[in-house]
C-alpha cells in the first residue's frame, strides 16, 4: 500500500471516530474538508545512502490526485548536544542530505520550518543498525511470484524490521529502429546508438513490517513480501528486485502496524477505529495541529535477486498491455522524407516490387521506437547479468 494512501486512510478513519455519534446518516463535511496537514516521509539514513525527506500536505479524502508537495522549507537533523545537518529541497518537495557517518552512540531528530514560518519537530530517535539480510527467495505461486526474506541478528537486538525494495526491468519499443537520418543522410544505428531496450527502475510504494519479539532468537524466516503477477509485463524479458532492510524502534513498529490495519478495516463503519496518534513529529508552533508520518534513523542492508523469463512459468492467457497497442507506421516517399520525417524515427526500407528499388521509409513516431519514452534508460545496469 502506498504510504501517502495509508495517510489518507489513517486520517480517514481518525475524523470518522469524531462522527461516529450521528444517528443520521448524511455527507460528512469533515470529510471533505482541506486540513492541509504536513505529512512527513522518510529516515535518517547512516552511512551507505543519502538521507531523504519528502514533506507533502494532505488534500481533502474525496481527492484522488496525488499529495501537494511542501516546496521551501528548511529541513536539518539535529543530533543531540551535537551537530546540525541541513538537507537541501528540490521543487518537487524531496529535501535529502549526502551520505554521512552518524555517531550511533547520539540522538537524532528531525525539524522542519516551513514557509509559513511554522515549526515541526519529531521526538530524538535512537540510530538502529540494521542486520545483513541472509538471503532472498522467490516462489512461483497462483497466478504470480512471491518473494520471501531471511535475516537474522545474531546479537538479539532488533526484534523490528521495515523493509521496502526498489525493482527493475527490461523492456523494449513498439518497434526498432536501425536507421538514422542525419544532414540529409540515411545511415545505420550503431550498436552505441540502439533504442530498442531499456531498464527501468522504481522504488517501492510498499511497506513490509516484521518483529521477532516474541521469538527466542531474533530469527525472521520465510517472510514472504512483494508479489507480482505472473502477466505483468515486468517479467517478460527478466526482472531485479532490491530487497532494502531498516531497523526500526518499537514506537515505529507499532505506528506502521496501525497504518496497515487501518489500511484493512477502513471500508466498513462498524469496524474498530484506531487510536489518534499519528506518529512522533509535532507541530511545535501550534501543539494540536496533527502531523502525519514517523521519523526513524536507521543503517540499510540490502540484498538483490534476480528472475530470468526462462525461469518462471509466464501467464496462463497473456501478458498485461505494453502501453504500445497505439503504435502504427507511416509510408514517406524518398523524395519527401527530409520534409515529413520531423521527429519521426525510421523503422524500415520500403522497396518496389518490381524494380527493386528504393522507394521511401516507413516511420514512426519517437515514444512508439524509443523506449526511453517509457521511463527507462538505455544503460545496462552493472548487476544485469541476463
Amino acid at each position: 500500500m502506498h504510504w501517502y494512501k495509508l495517510c489518507k486512510i489513517f486520517l480517514f478513519a481518525t475524523l470518522l471516530l469524531a462522527v461516529s455519534n450521528c444517528i443520521e446518516p448524511y455527507g460528512v463535511p469533515a470529510l471533505l474538508t482541506d486540513y492541509n496537514y504536513l505529512v512527513v516521509q522518510g529516515f535518517l539514513i547512516d552511512e551507505t545512502d543519502s538521507t531523504i525527506i519528502k514533506l507533502s500536505r494532505t488534500t481533502t479524502l474525496k481527492n484522488e490526485s496525488k499529495e501537494t508537495a511542501e516546496l521551501n522549507a528548511q529541513v536539518y537533523i539535529e543530533e543531540e548536544e551535537g551537530n546540525t545537518y541541513v538537507l537541501t529541497g528540490n521543487d518537487e518537495g524531496i529535501y535529502s542530505l549526502p551520505p554521512l557517518k552518524f555517531n550511533a552512540a547520539k540522538r537524532y531528530r528531525l525539524h522542519i520550518r516551513t514557509r509559513d514560518t511554522k515549526e515541526y519537530a519529531s521526538d530524538f530517535v535512537a540510530l538502529r543498525q540494521s542486520p545483513e539480510i541472509n538471503h532472498v527467495t522467490w516462489k512461483e505461486e497462483d497466478h504470480g511470484i512471491r518473494f520471501y526474506i531471511n535475516t537474522r541478528d545474531p546479537e538479539n537486538k532488533t526484534w523490528y524490521y521495515l523493509w521496502t525494495f526498489k525493482e527493475t526491468w527490461k523492456y523494449s519499443s513498439a518497434f526498432r529502429s536501425p536507421y538514422i537520418y542525419e544532414n540529409g543522410e540515411i545511415k545505420s544505428r550503431g550498436n552505441s546508438e540502439e533504442l530498442f531496450f531499456c531498464w527501468r527502475t522504481l522504488p517501492s510504494p510498499d511497506i513490509y513490517i516484521n518483529s521477532t519479539q516474541t521469538l527466542s532468537q531474533d530469527v525472521v524466516s520465510n517472510y514472504p513480501l512483494y508479489f507480482i503477477s505472473n502477466d505483468s509485463r515486468k517479467l517478460y524479458y527478466g526482472y531485479s528486485l532490491l530487497i532494502q532492510q531498516y531497523a526500526i524502534t518499537k514506537g515505529a513498529y507499532e505506528y506502521w502496524t496501525t497504518l496497515l490495519k487501518n489500511n484493512e478495516r477502513v471500508g466498513s463503519l462498524f469496524d474498530a477505529l484506531p487510536s489518534q496518534d499519528l506518529g512522533n513529529l509535532h507541530c511545535l508552533s501550534n501543539p494540536a495541529e496533527p502531523v502525519l508520518g514517523y521519523f526513524s534513523a536507521s543503517s540499510i542492508t540490502r540484498k538483490r535477486v534476480m528472475i530470468d523469463r526462462q525461469e518462471i512459468t509466464g501467464p496462463s492467457t497473456s501478458y498485461q498491455p505494453t502501453g504500445y497497442e497505439y503504435c502504427g507506421e507511416e509510408f514517406i516517399p524518398l523524395d519527401q522524407l527530409s520534409l515529413l520525417l520531423g521527429n519521426k524515427l525510421i523503422i524500415e526500407k520500403k522497396y518496389d516490387d518490381v524494380t527493386q528499388q528504393l522507394t521511401g521509409y516507413l516511420v514512426t513516431t519517437s515514444d512508439c521506437a524509443d523506449c526511453r519514452a517509457h521511463g527507462g534508460t538505455l544503460t545496462k545496469p552493472d548487476y544485469w547479468n541476463r
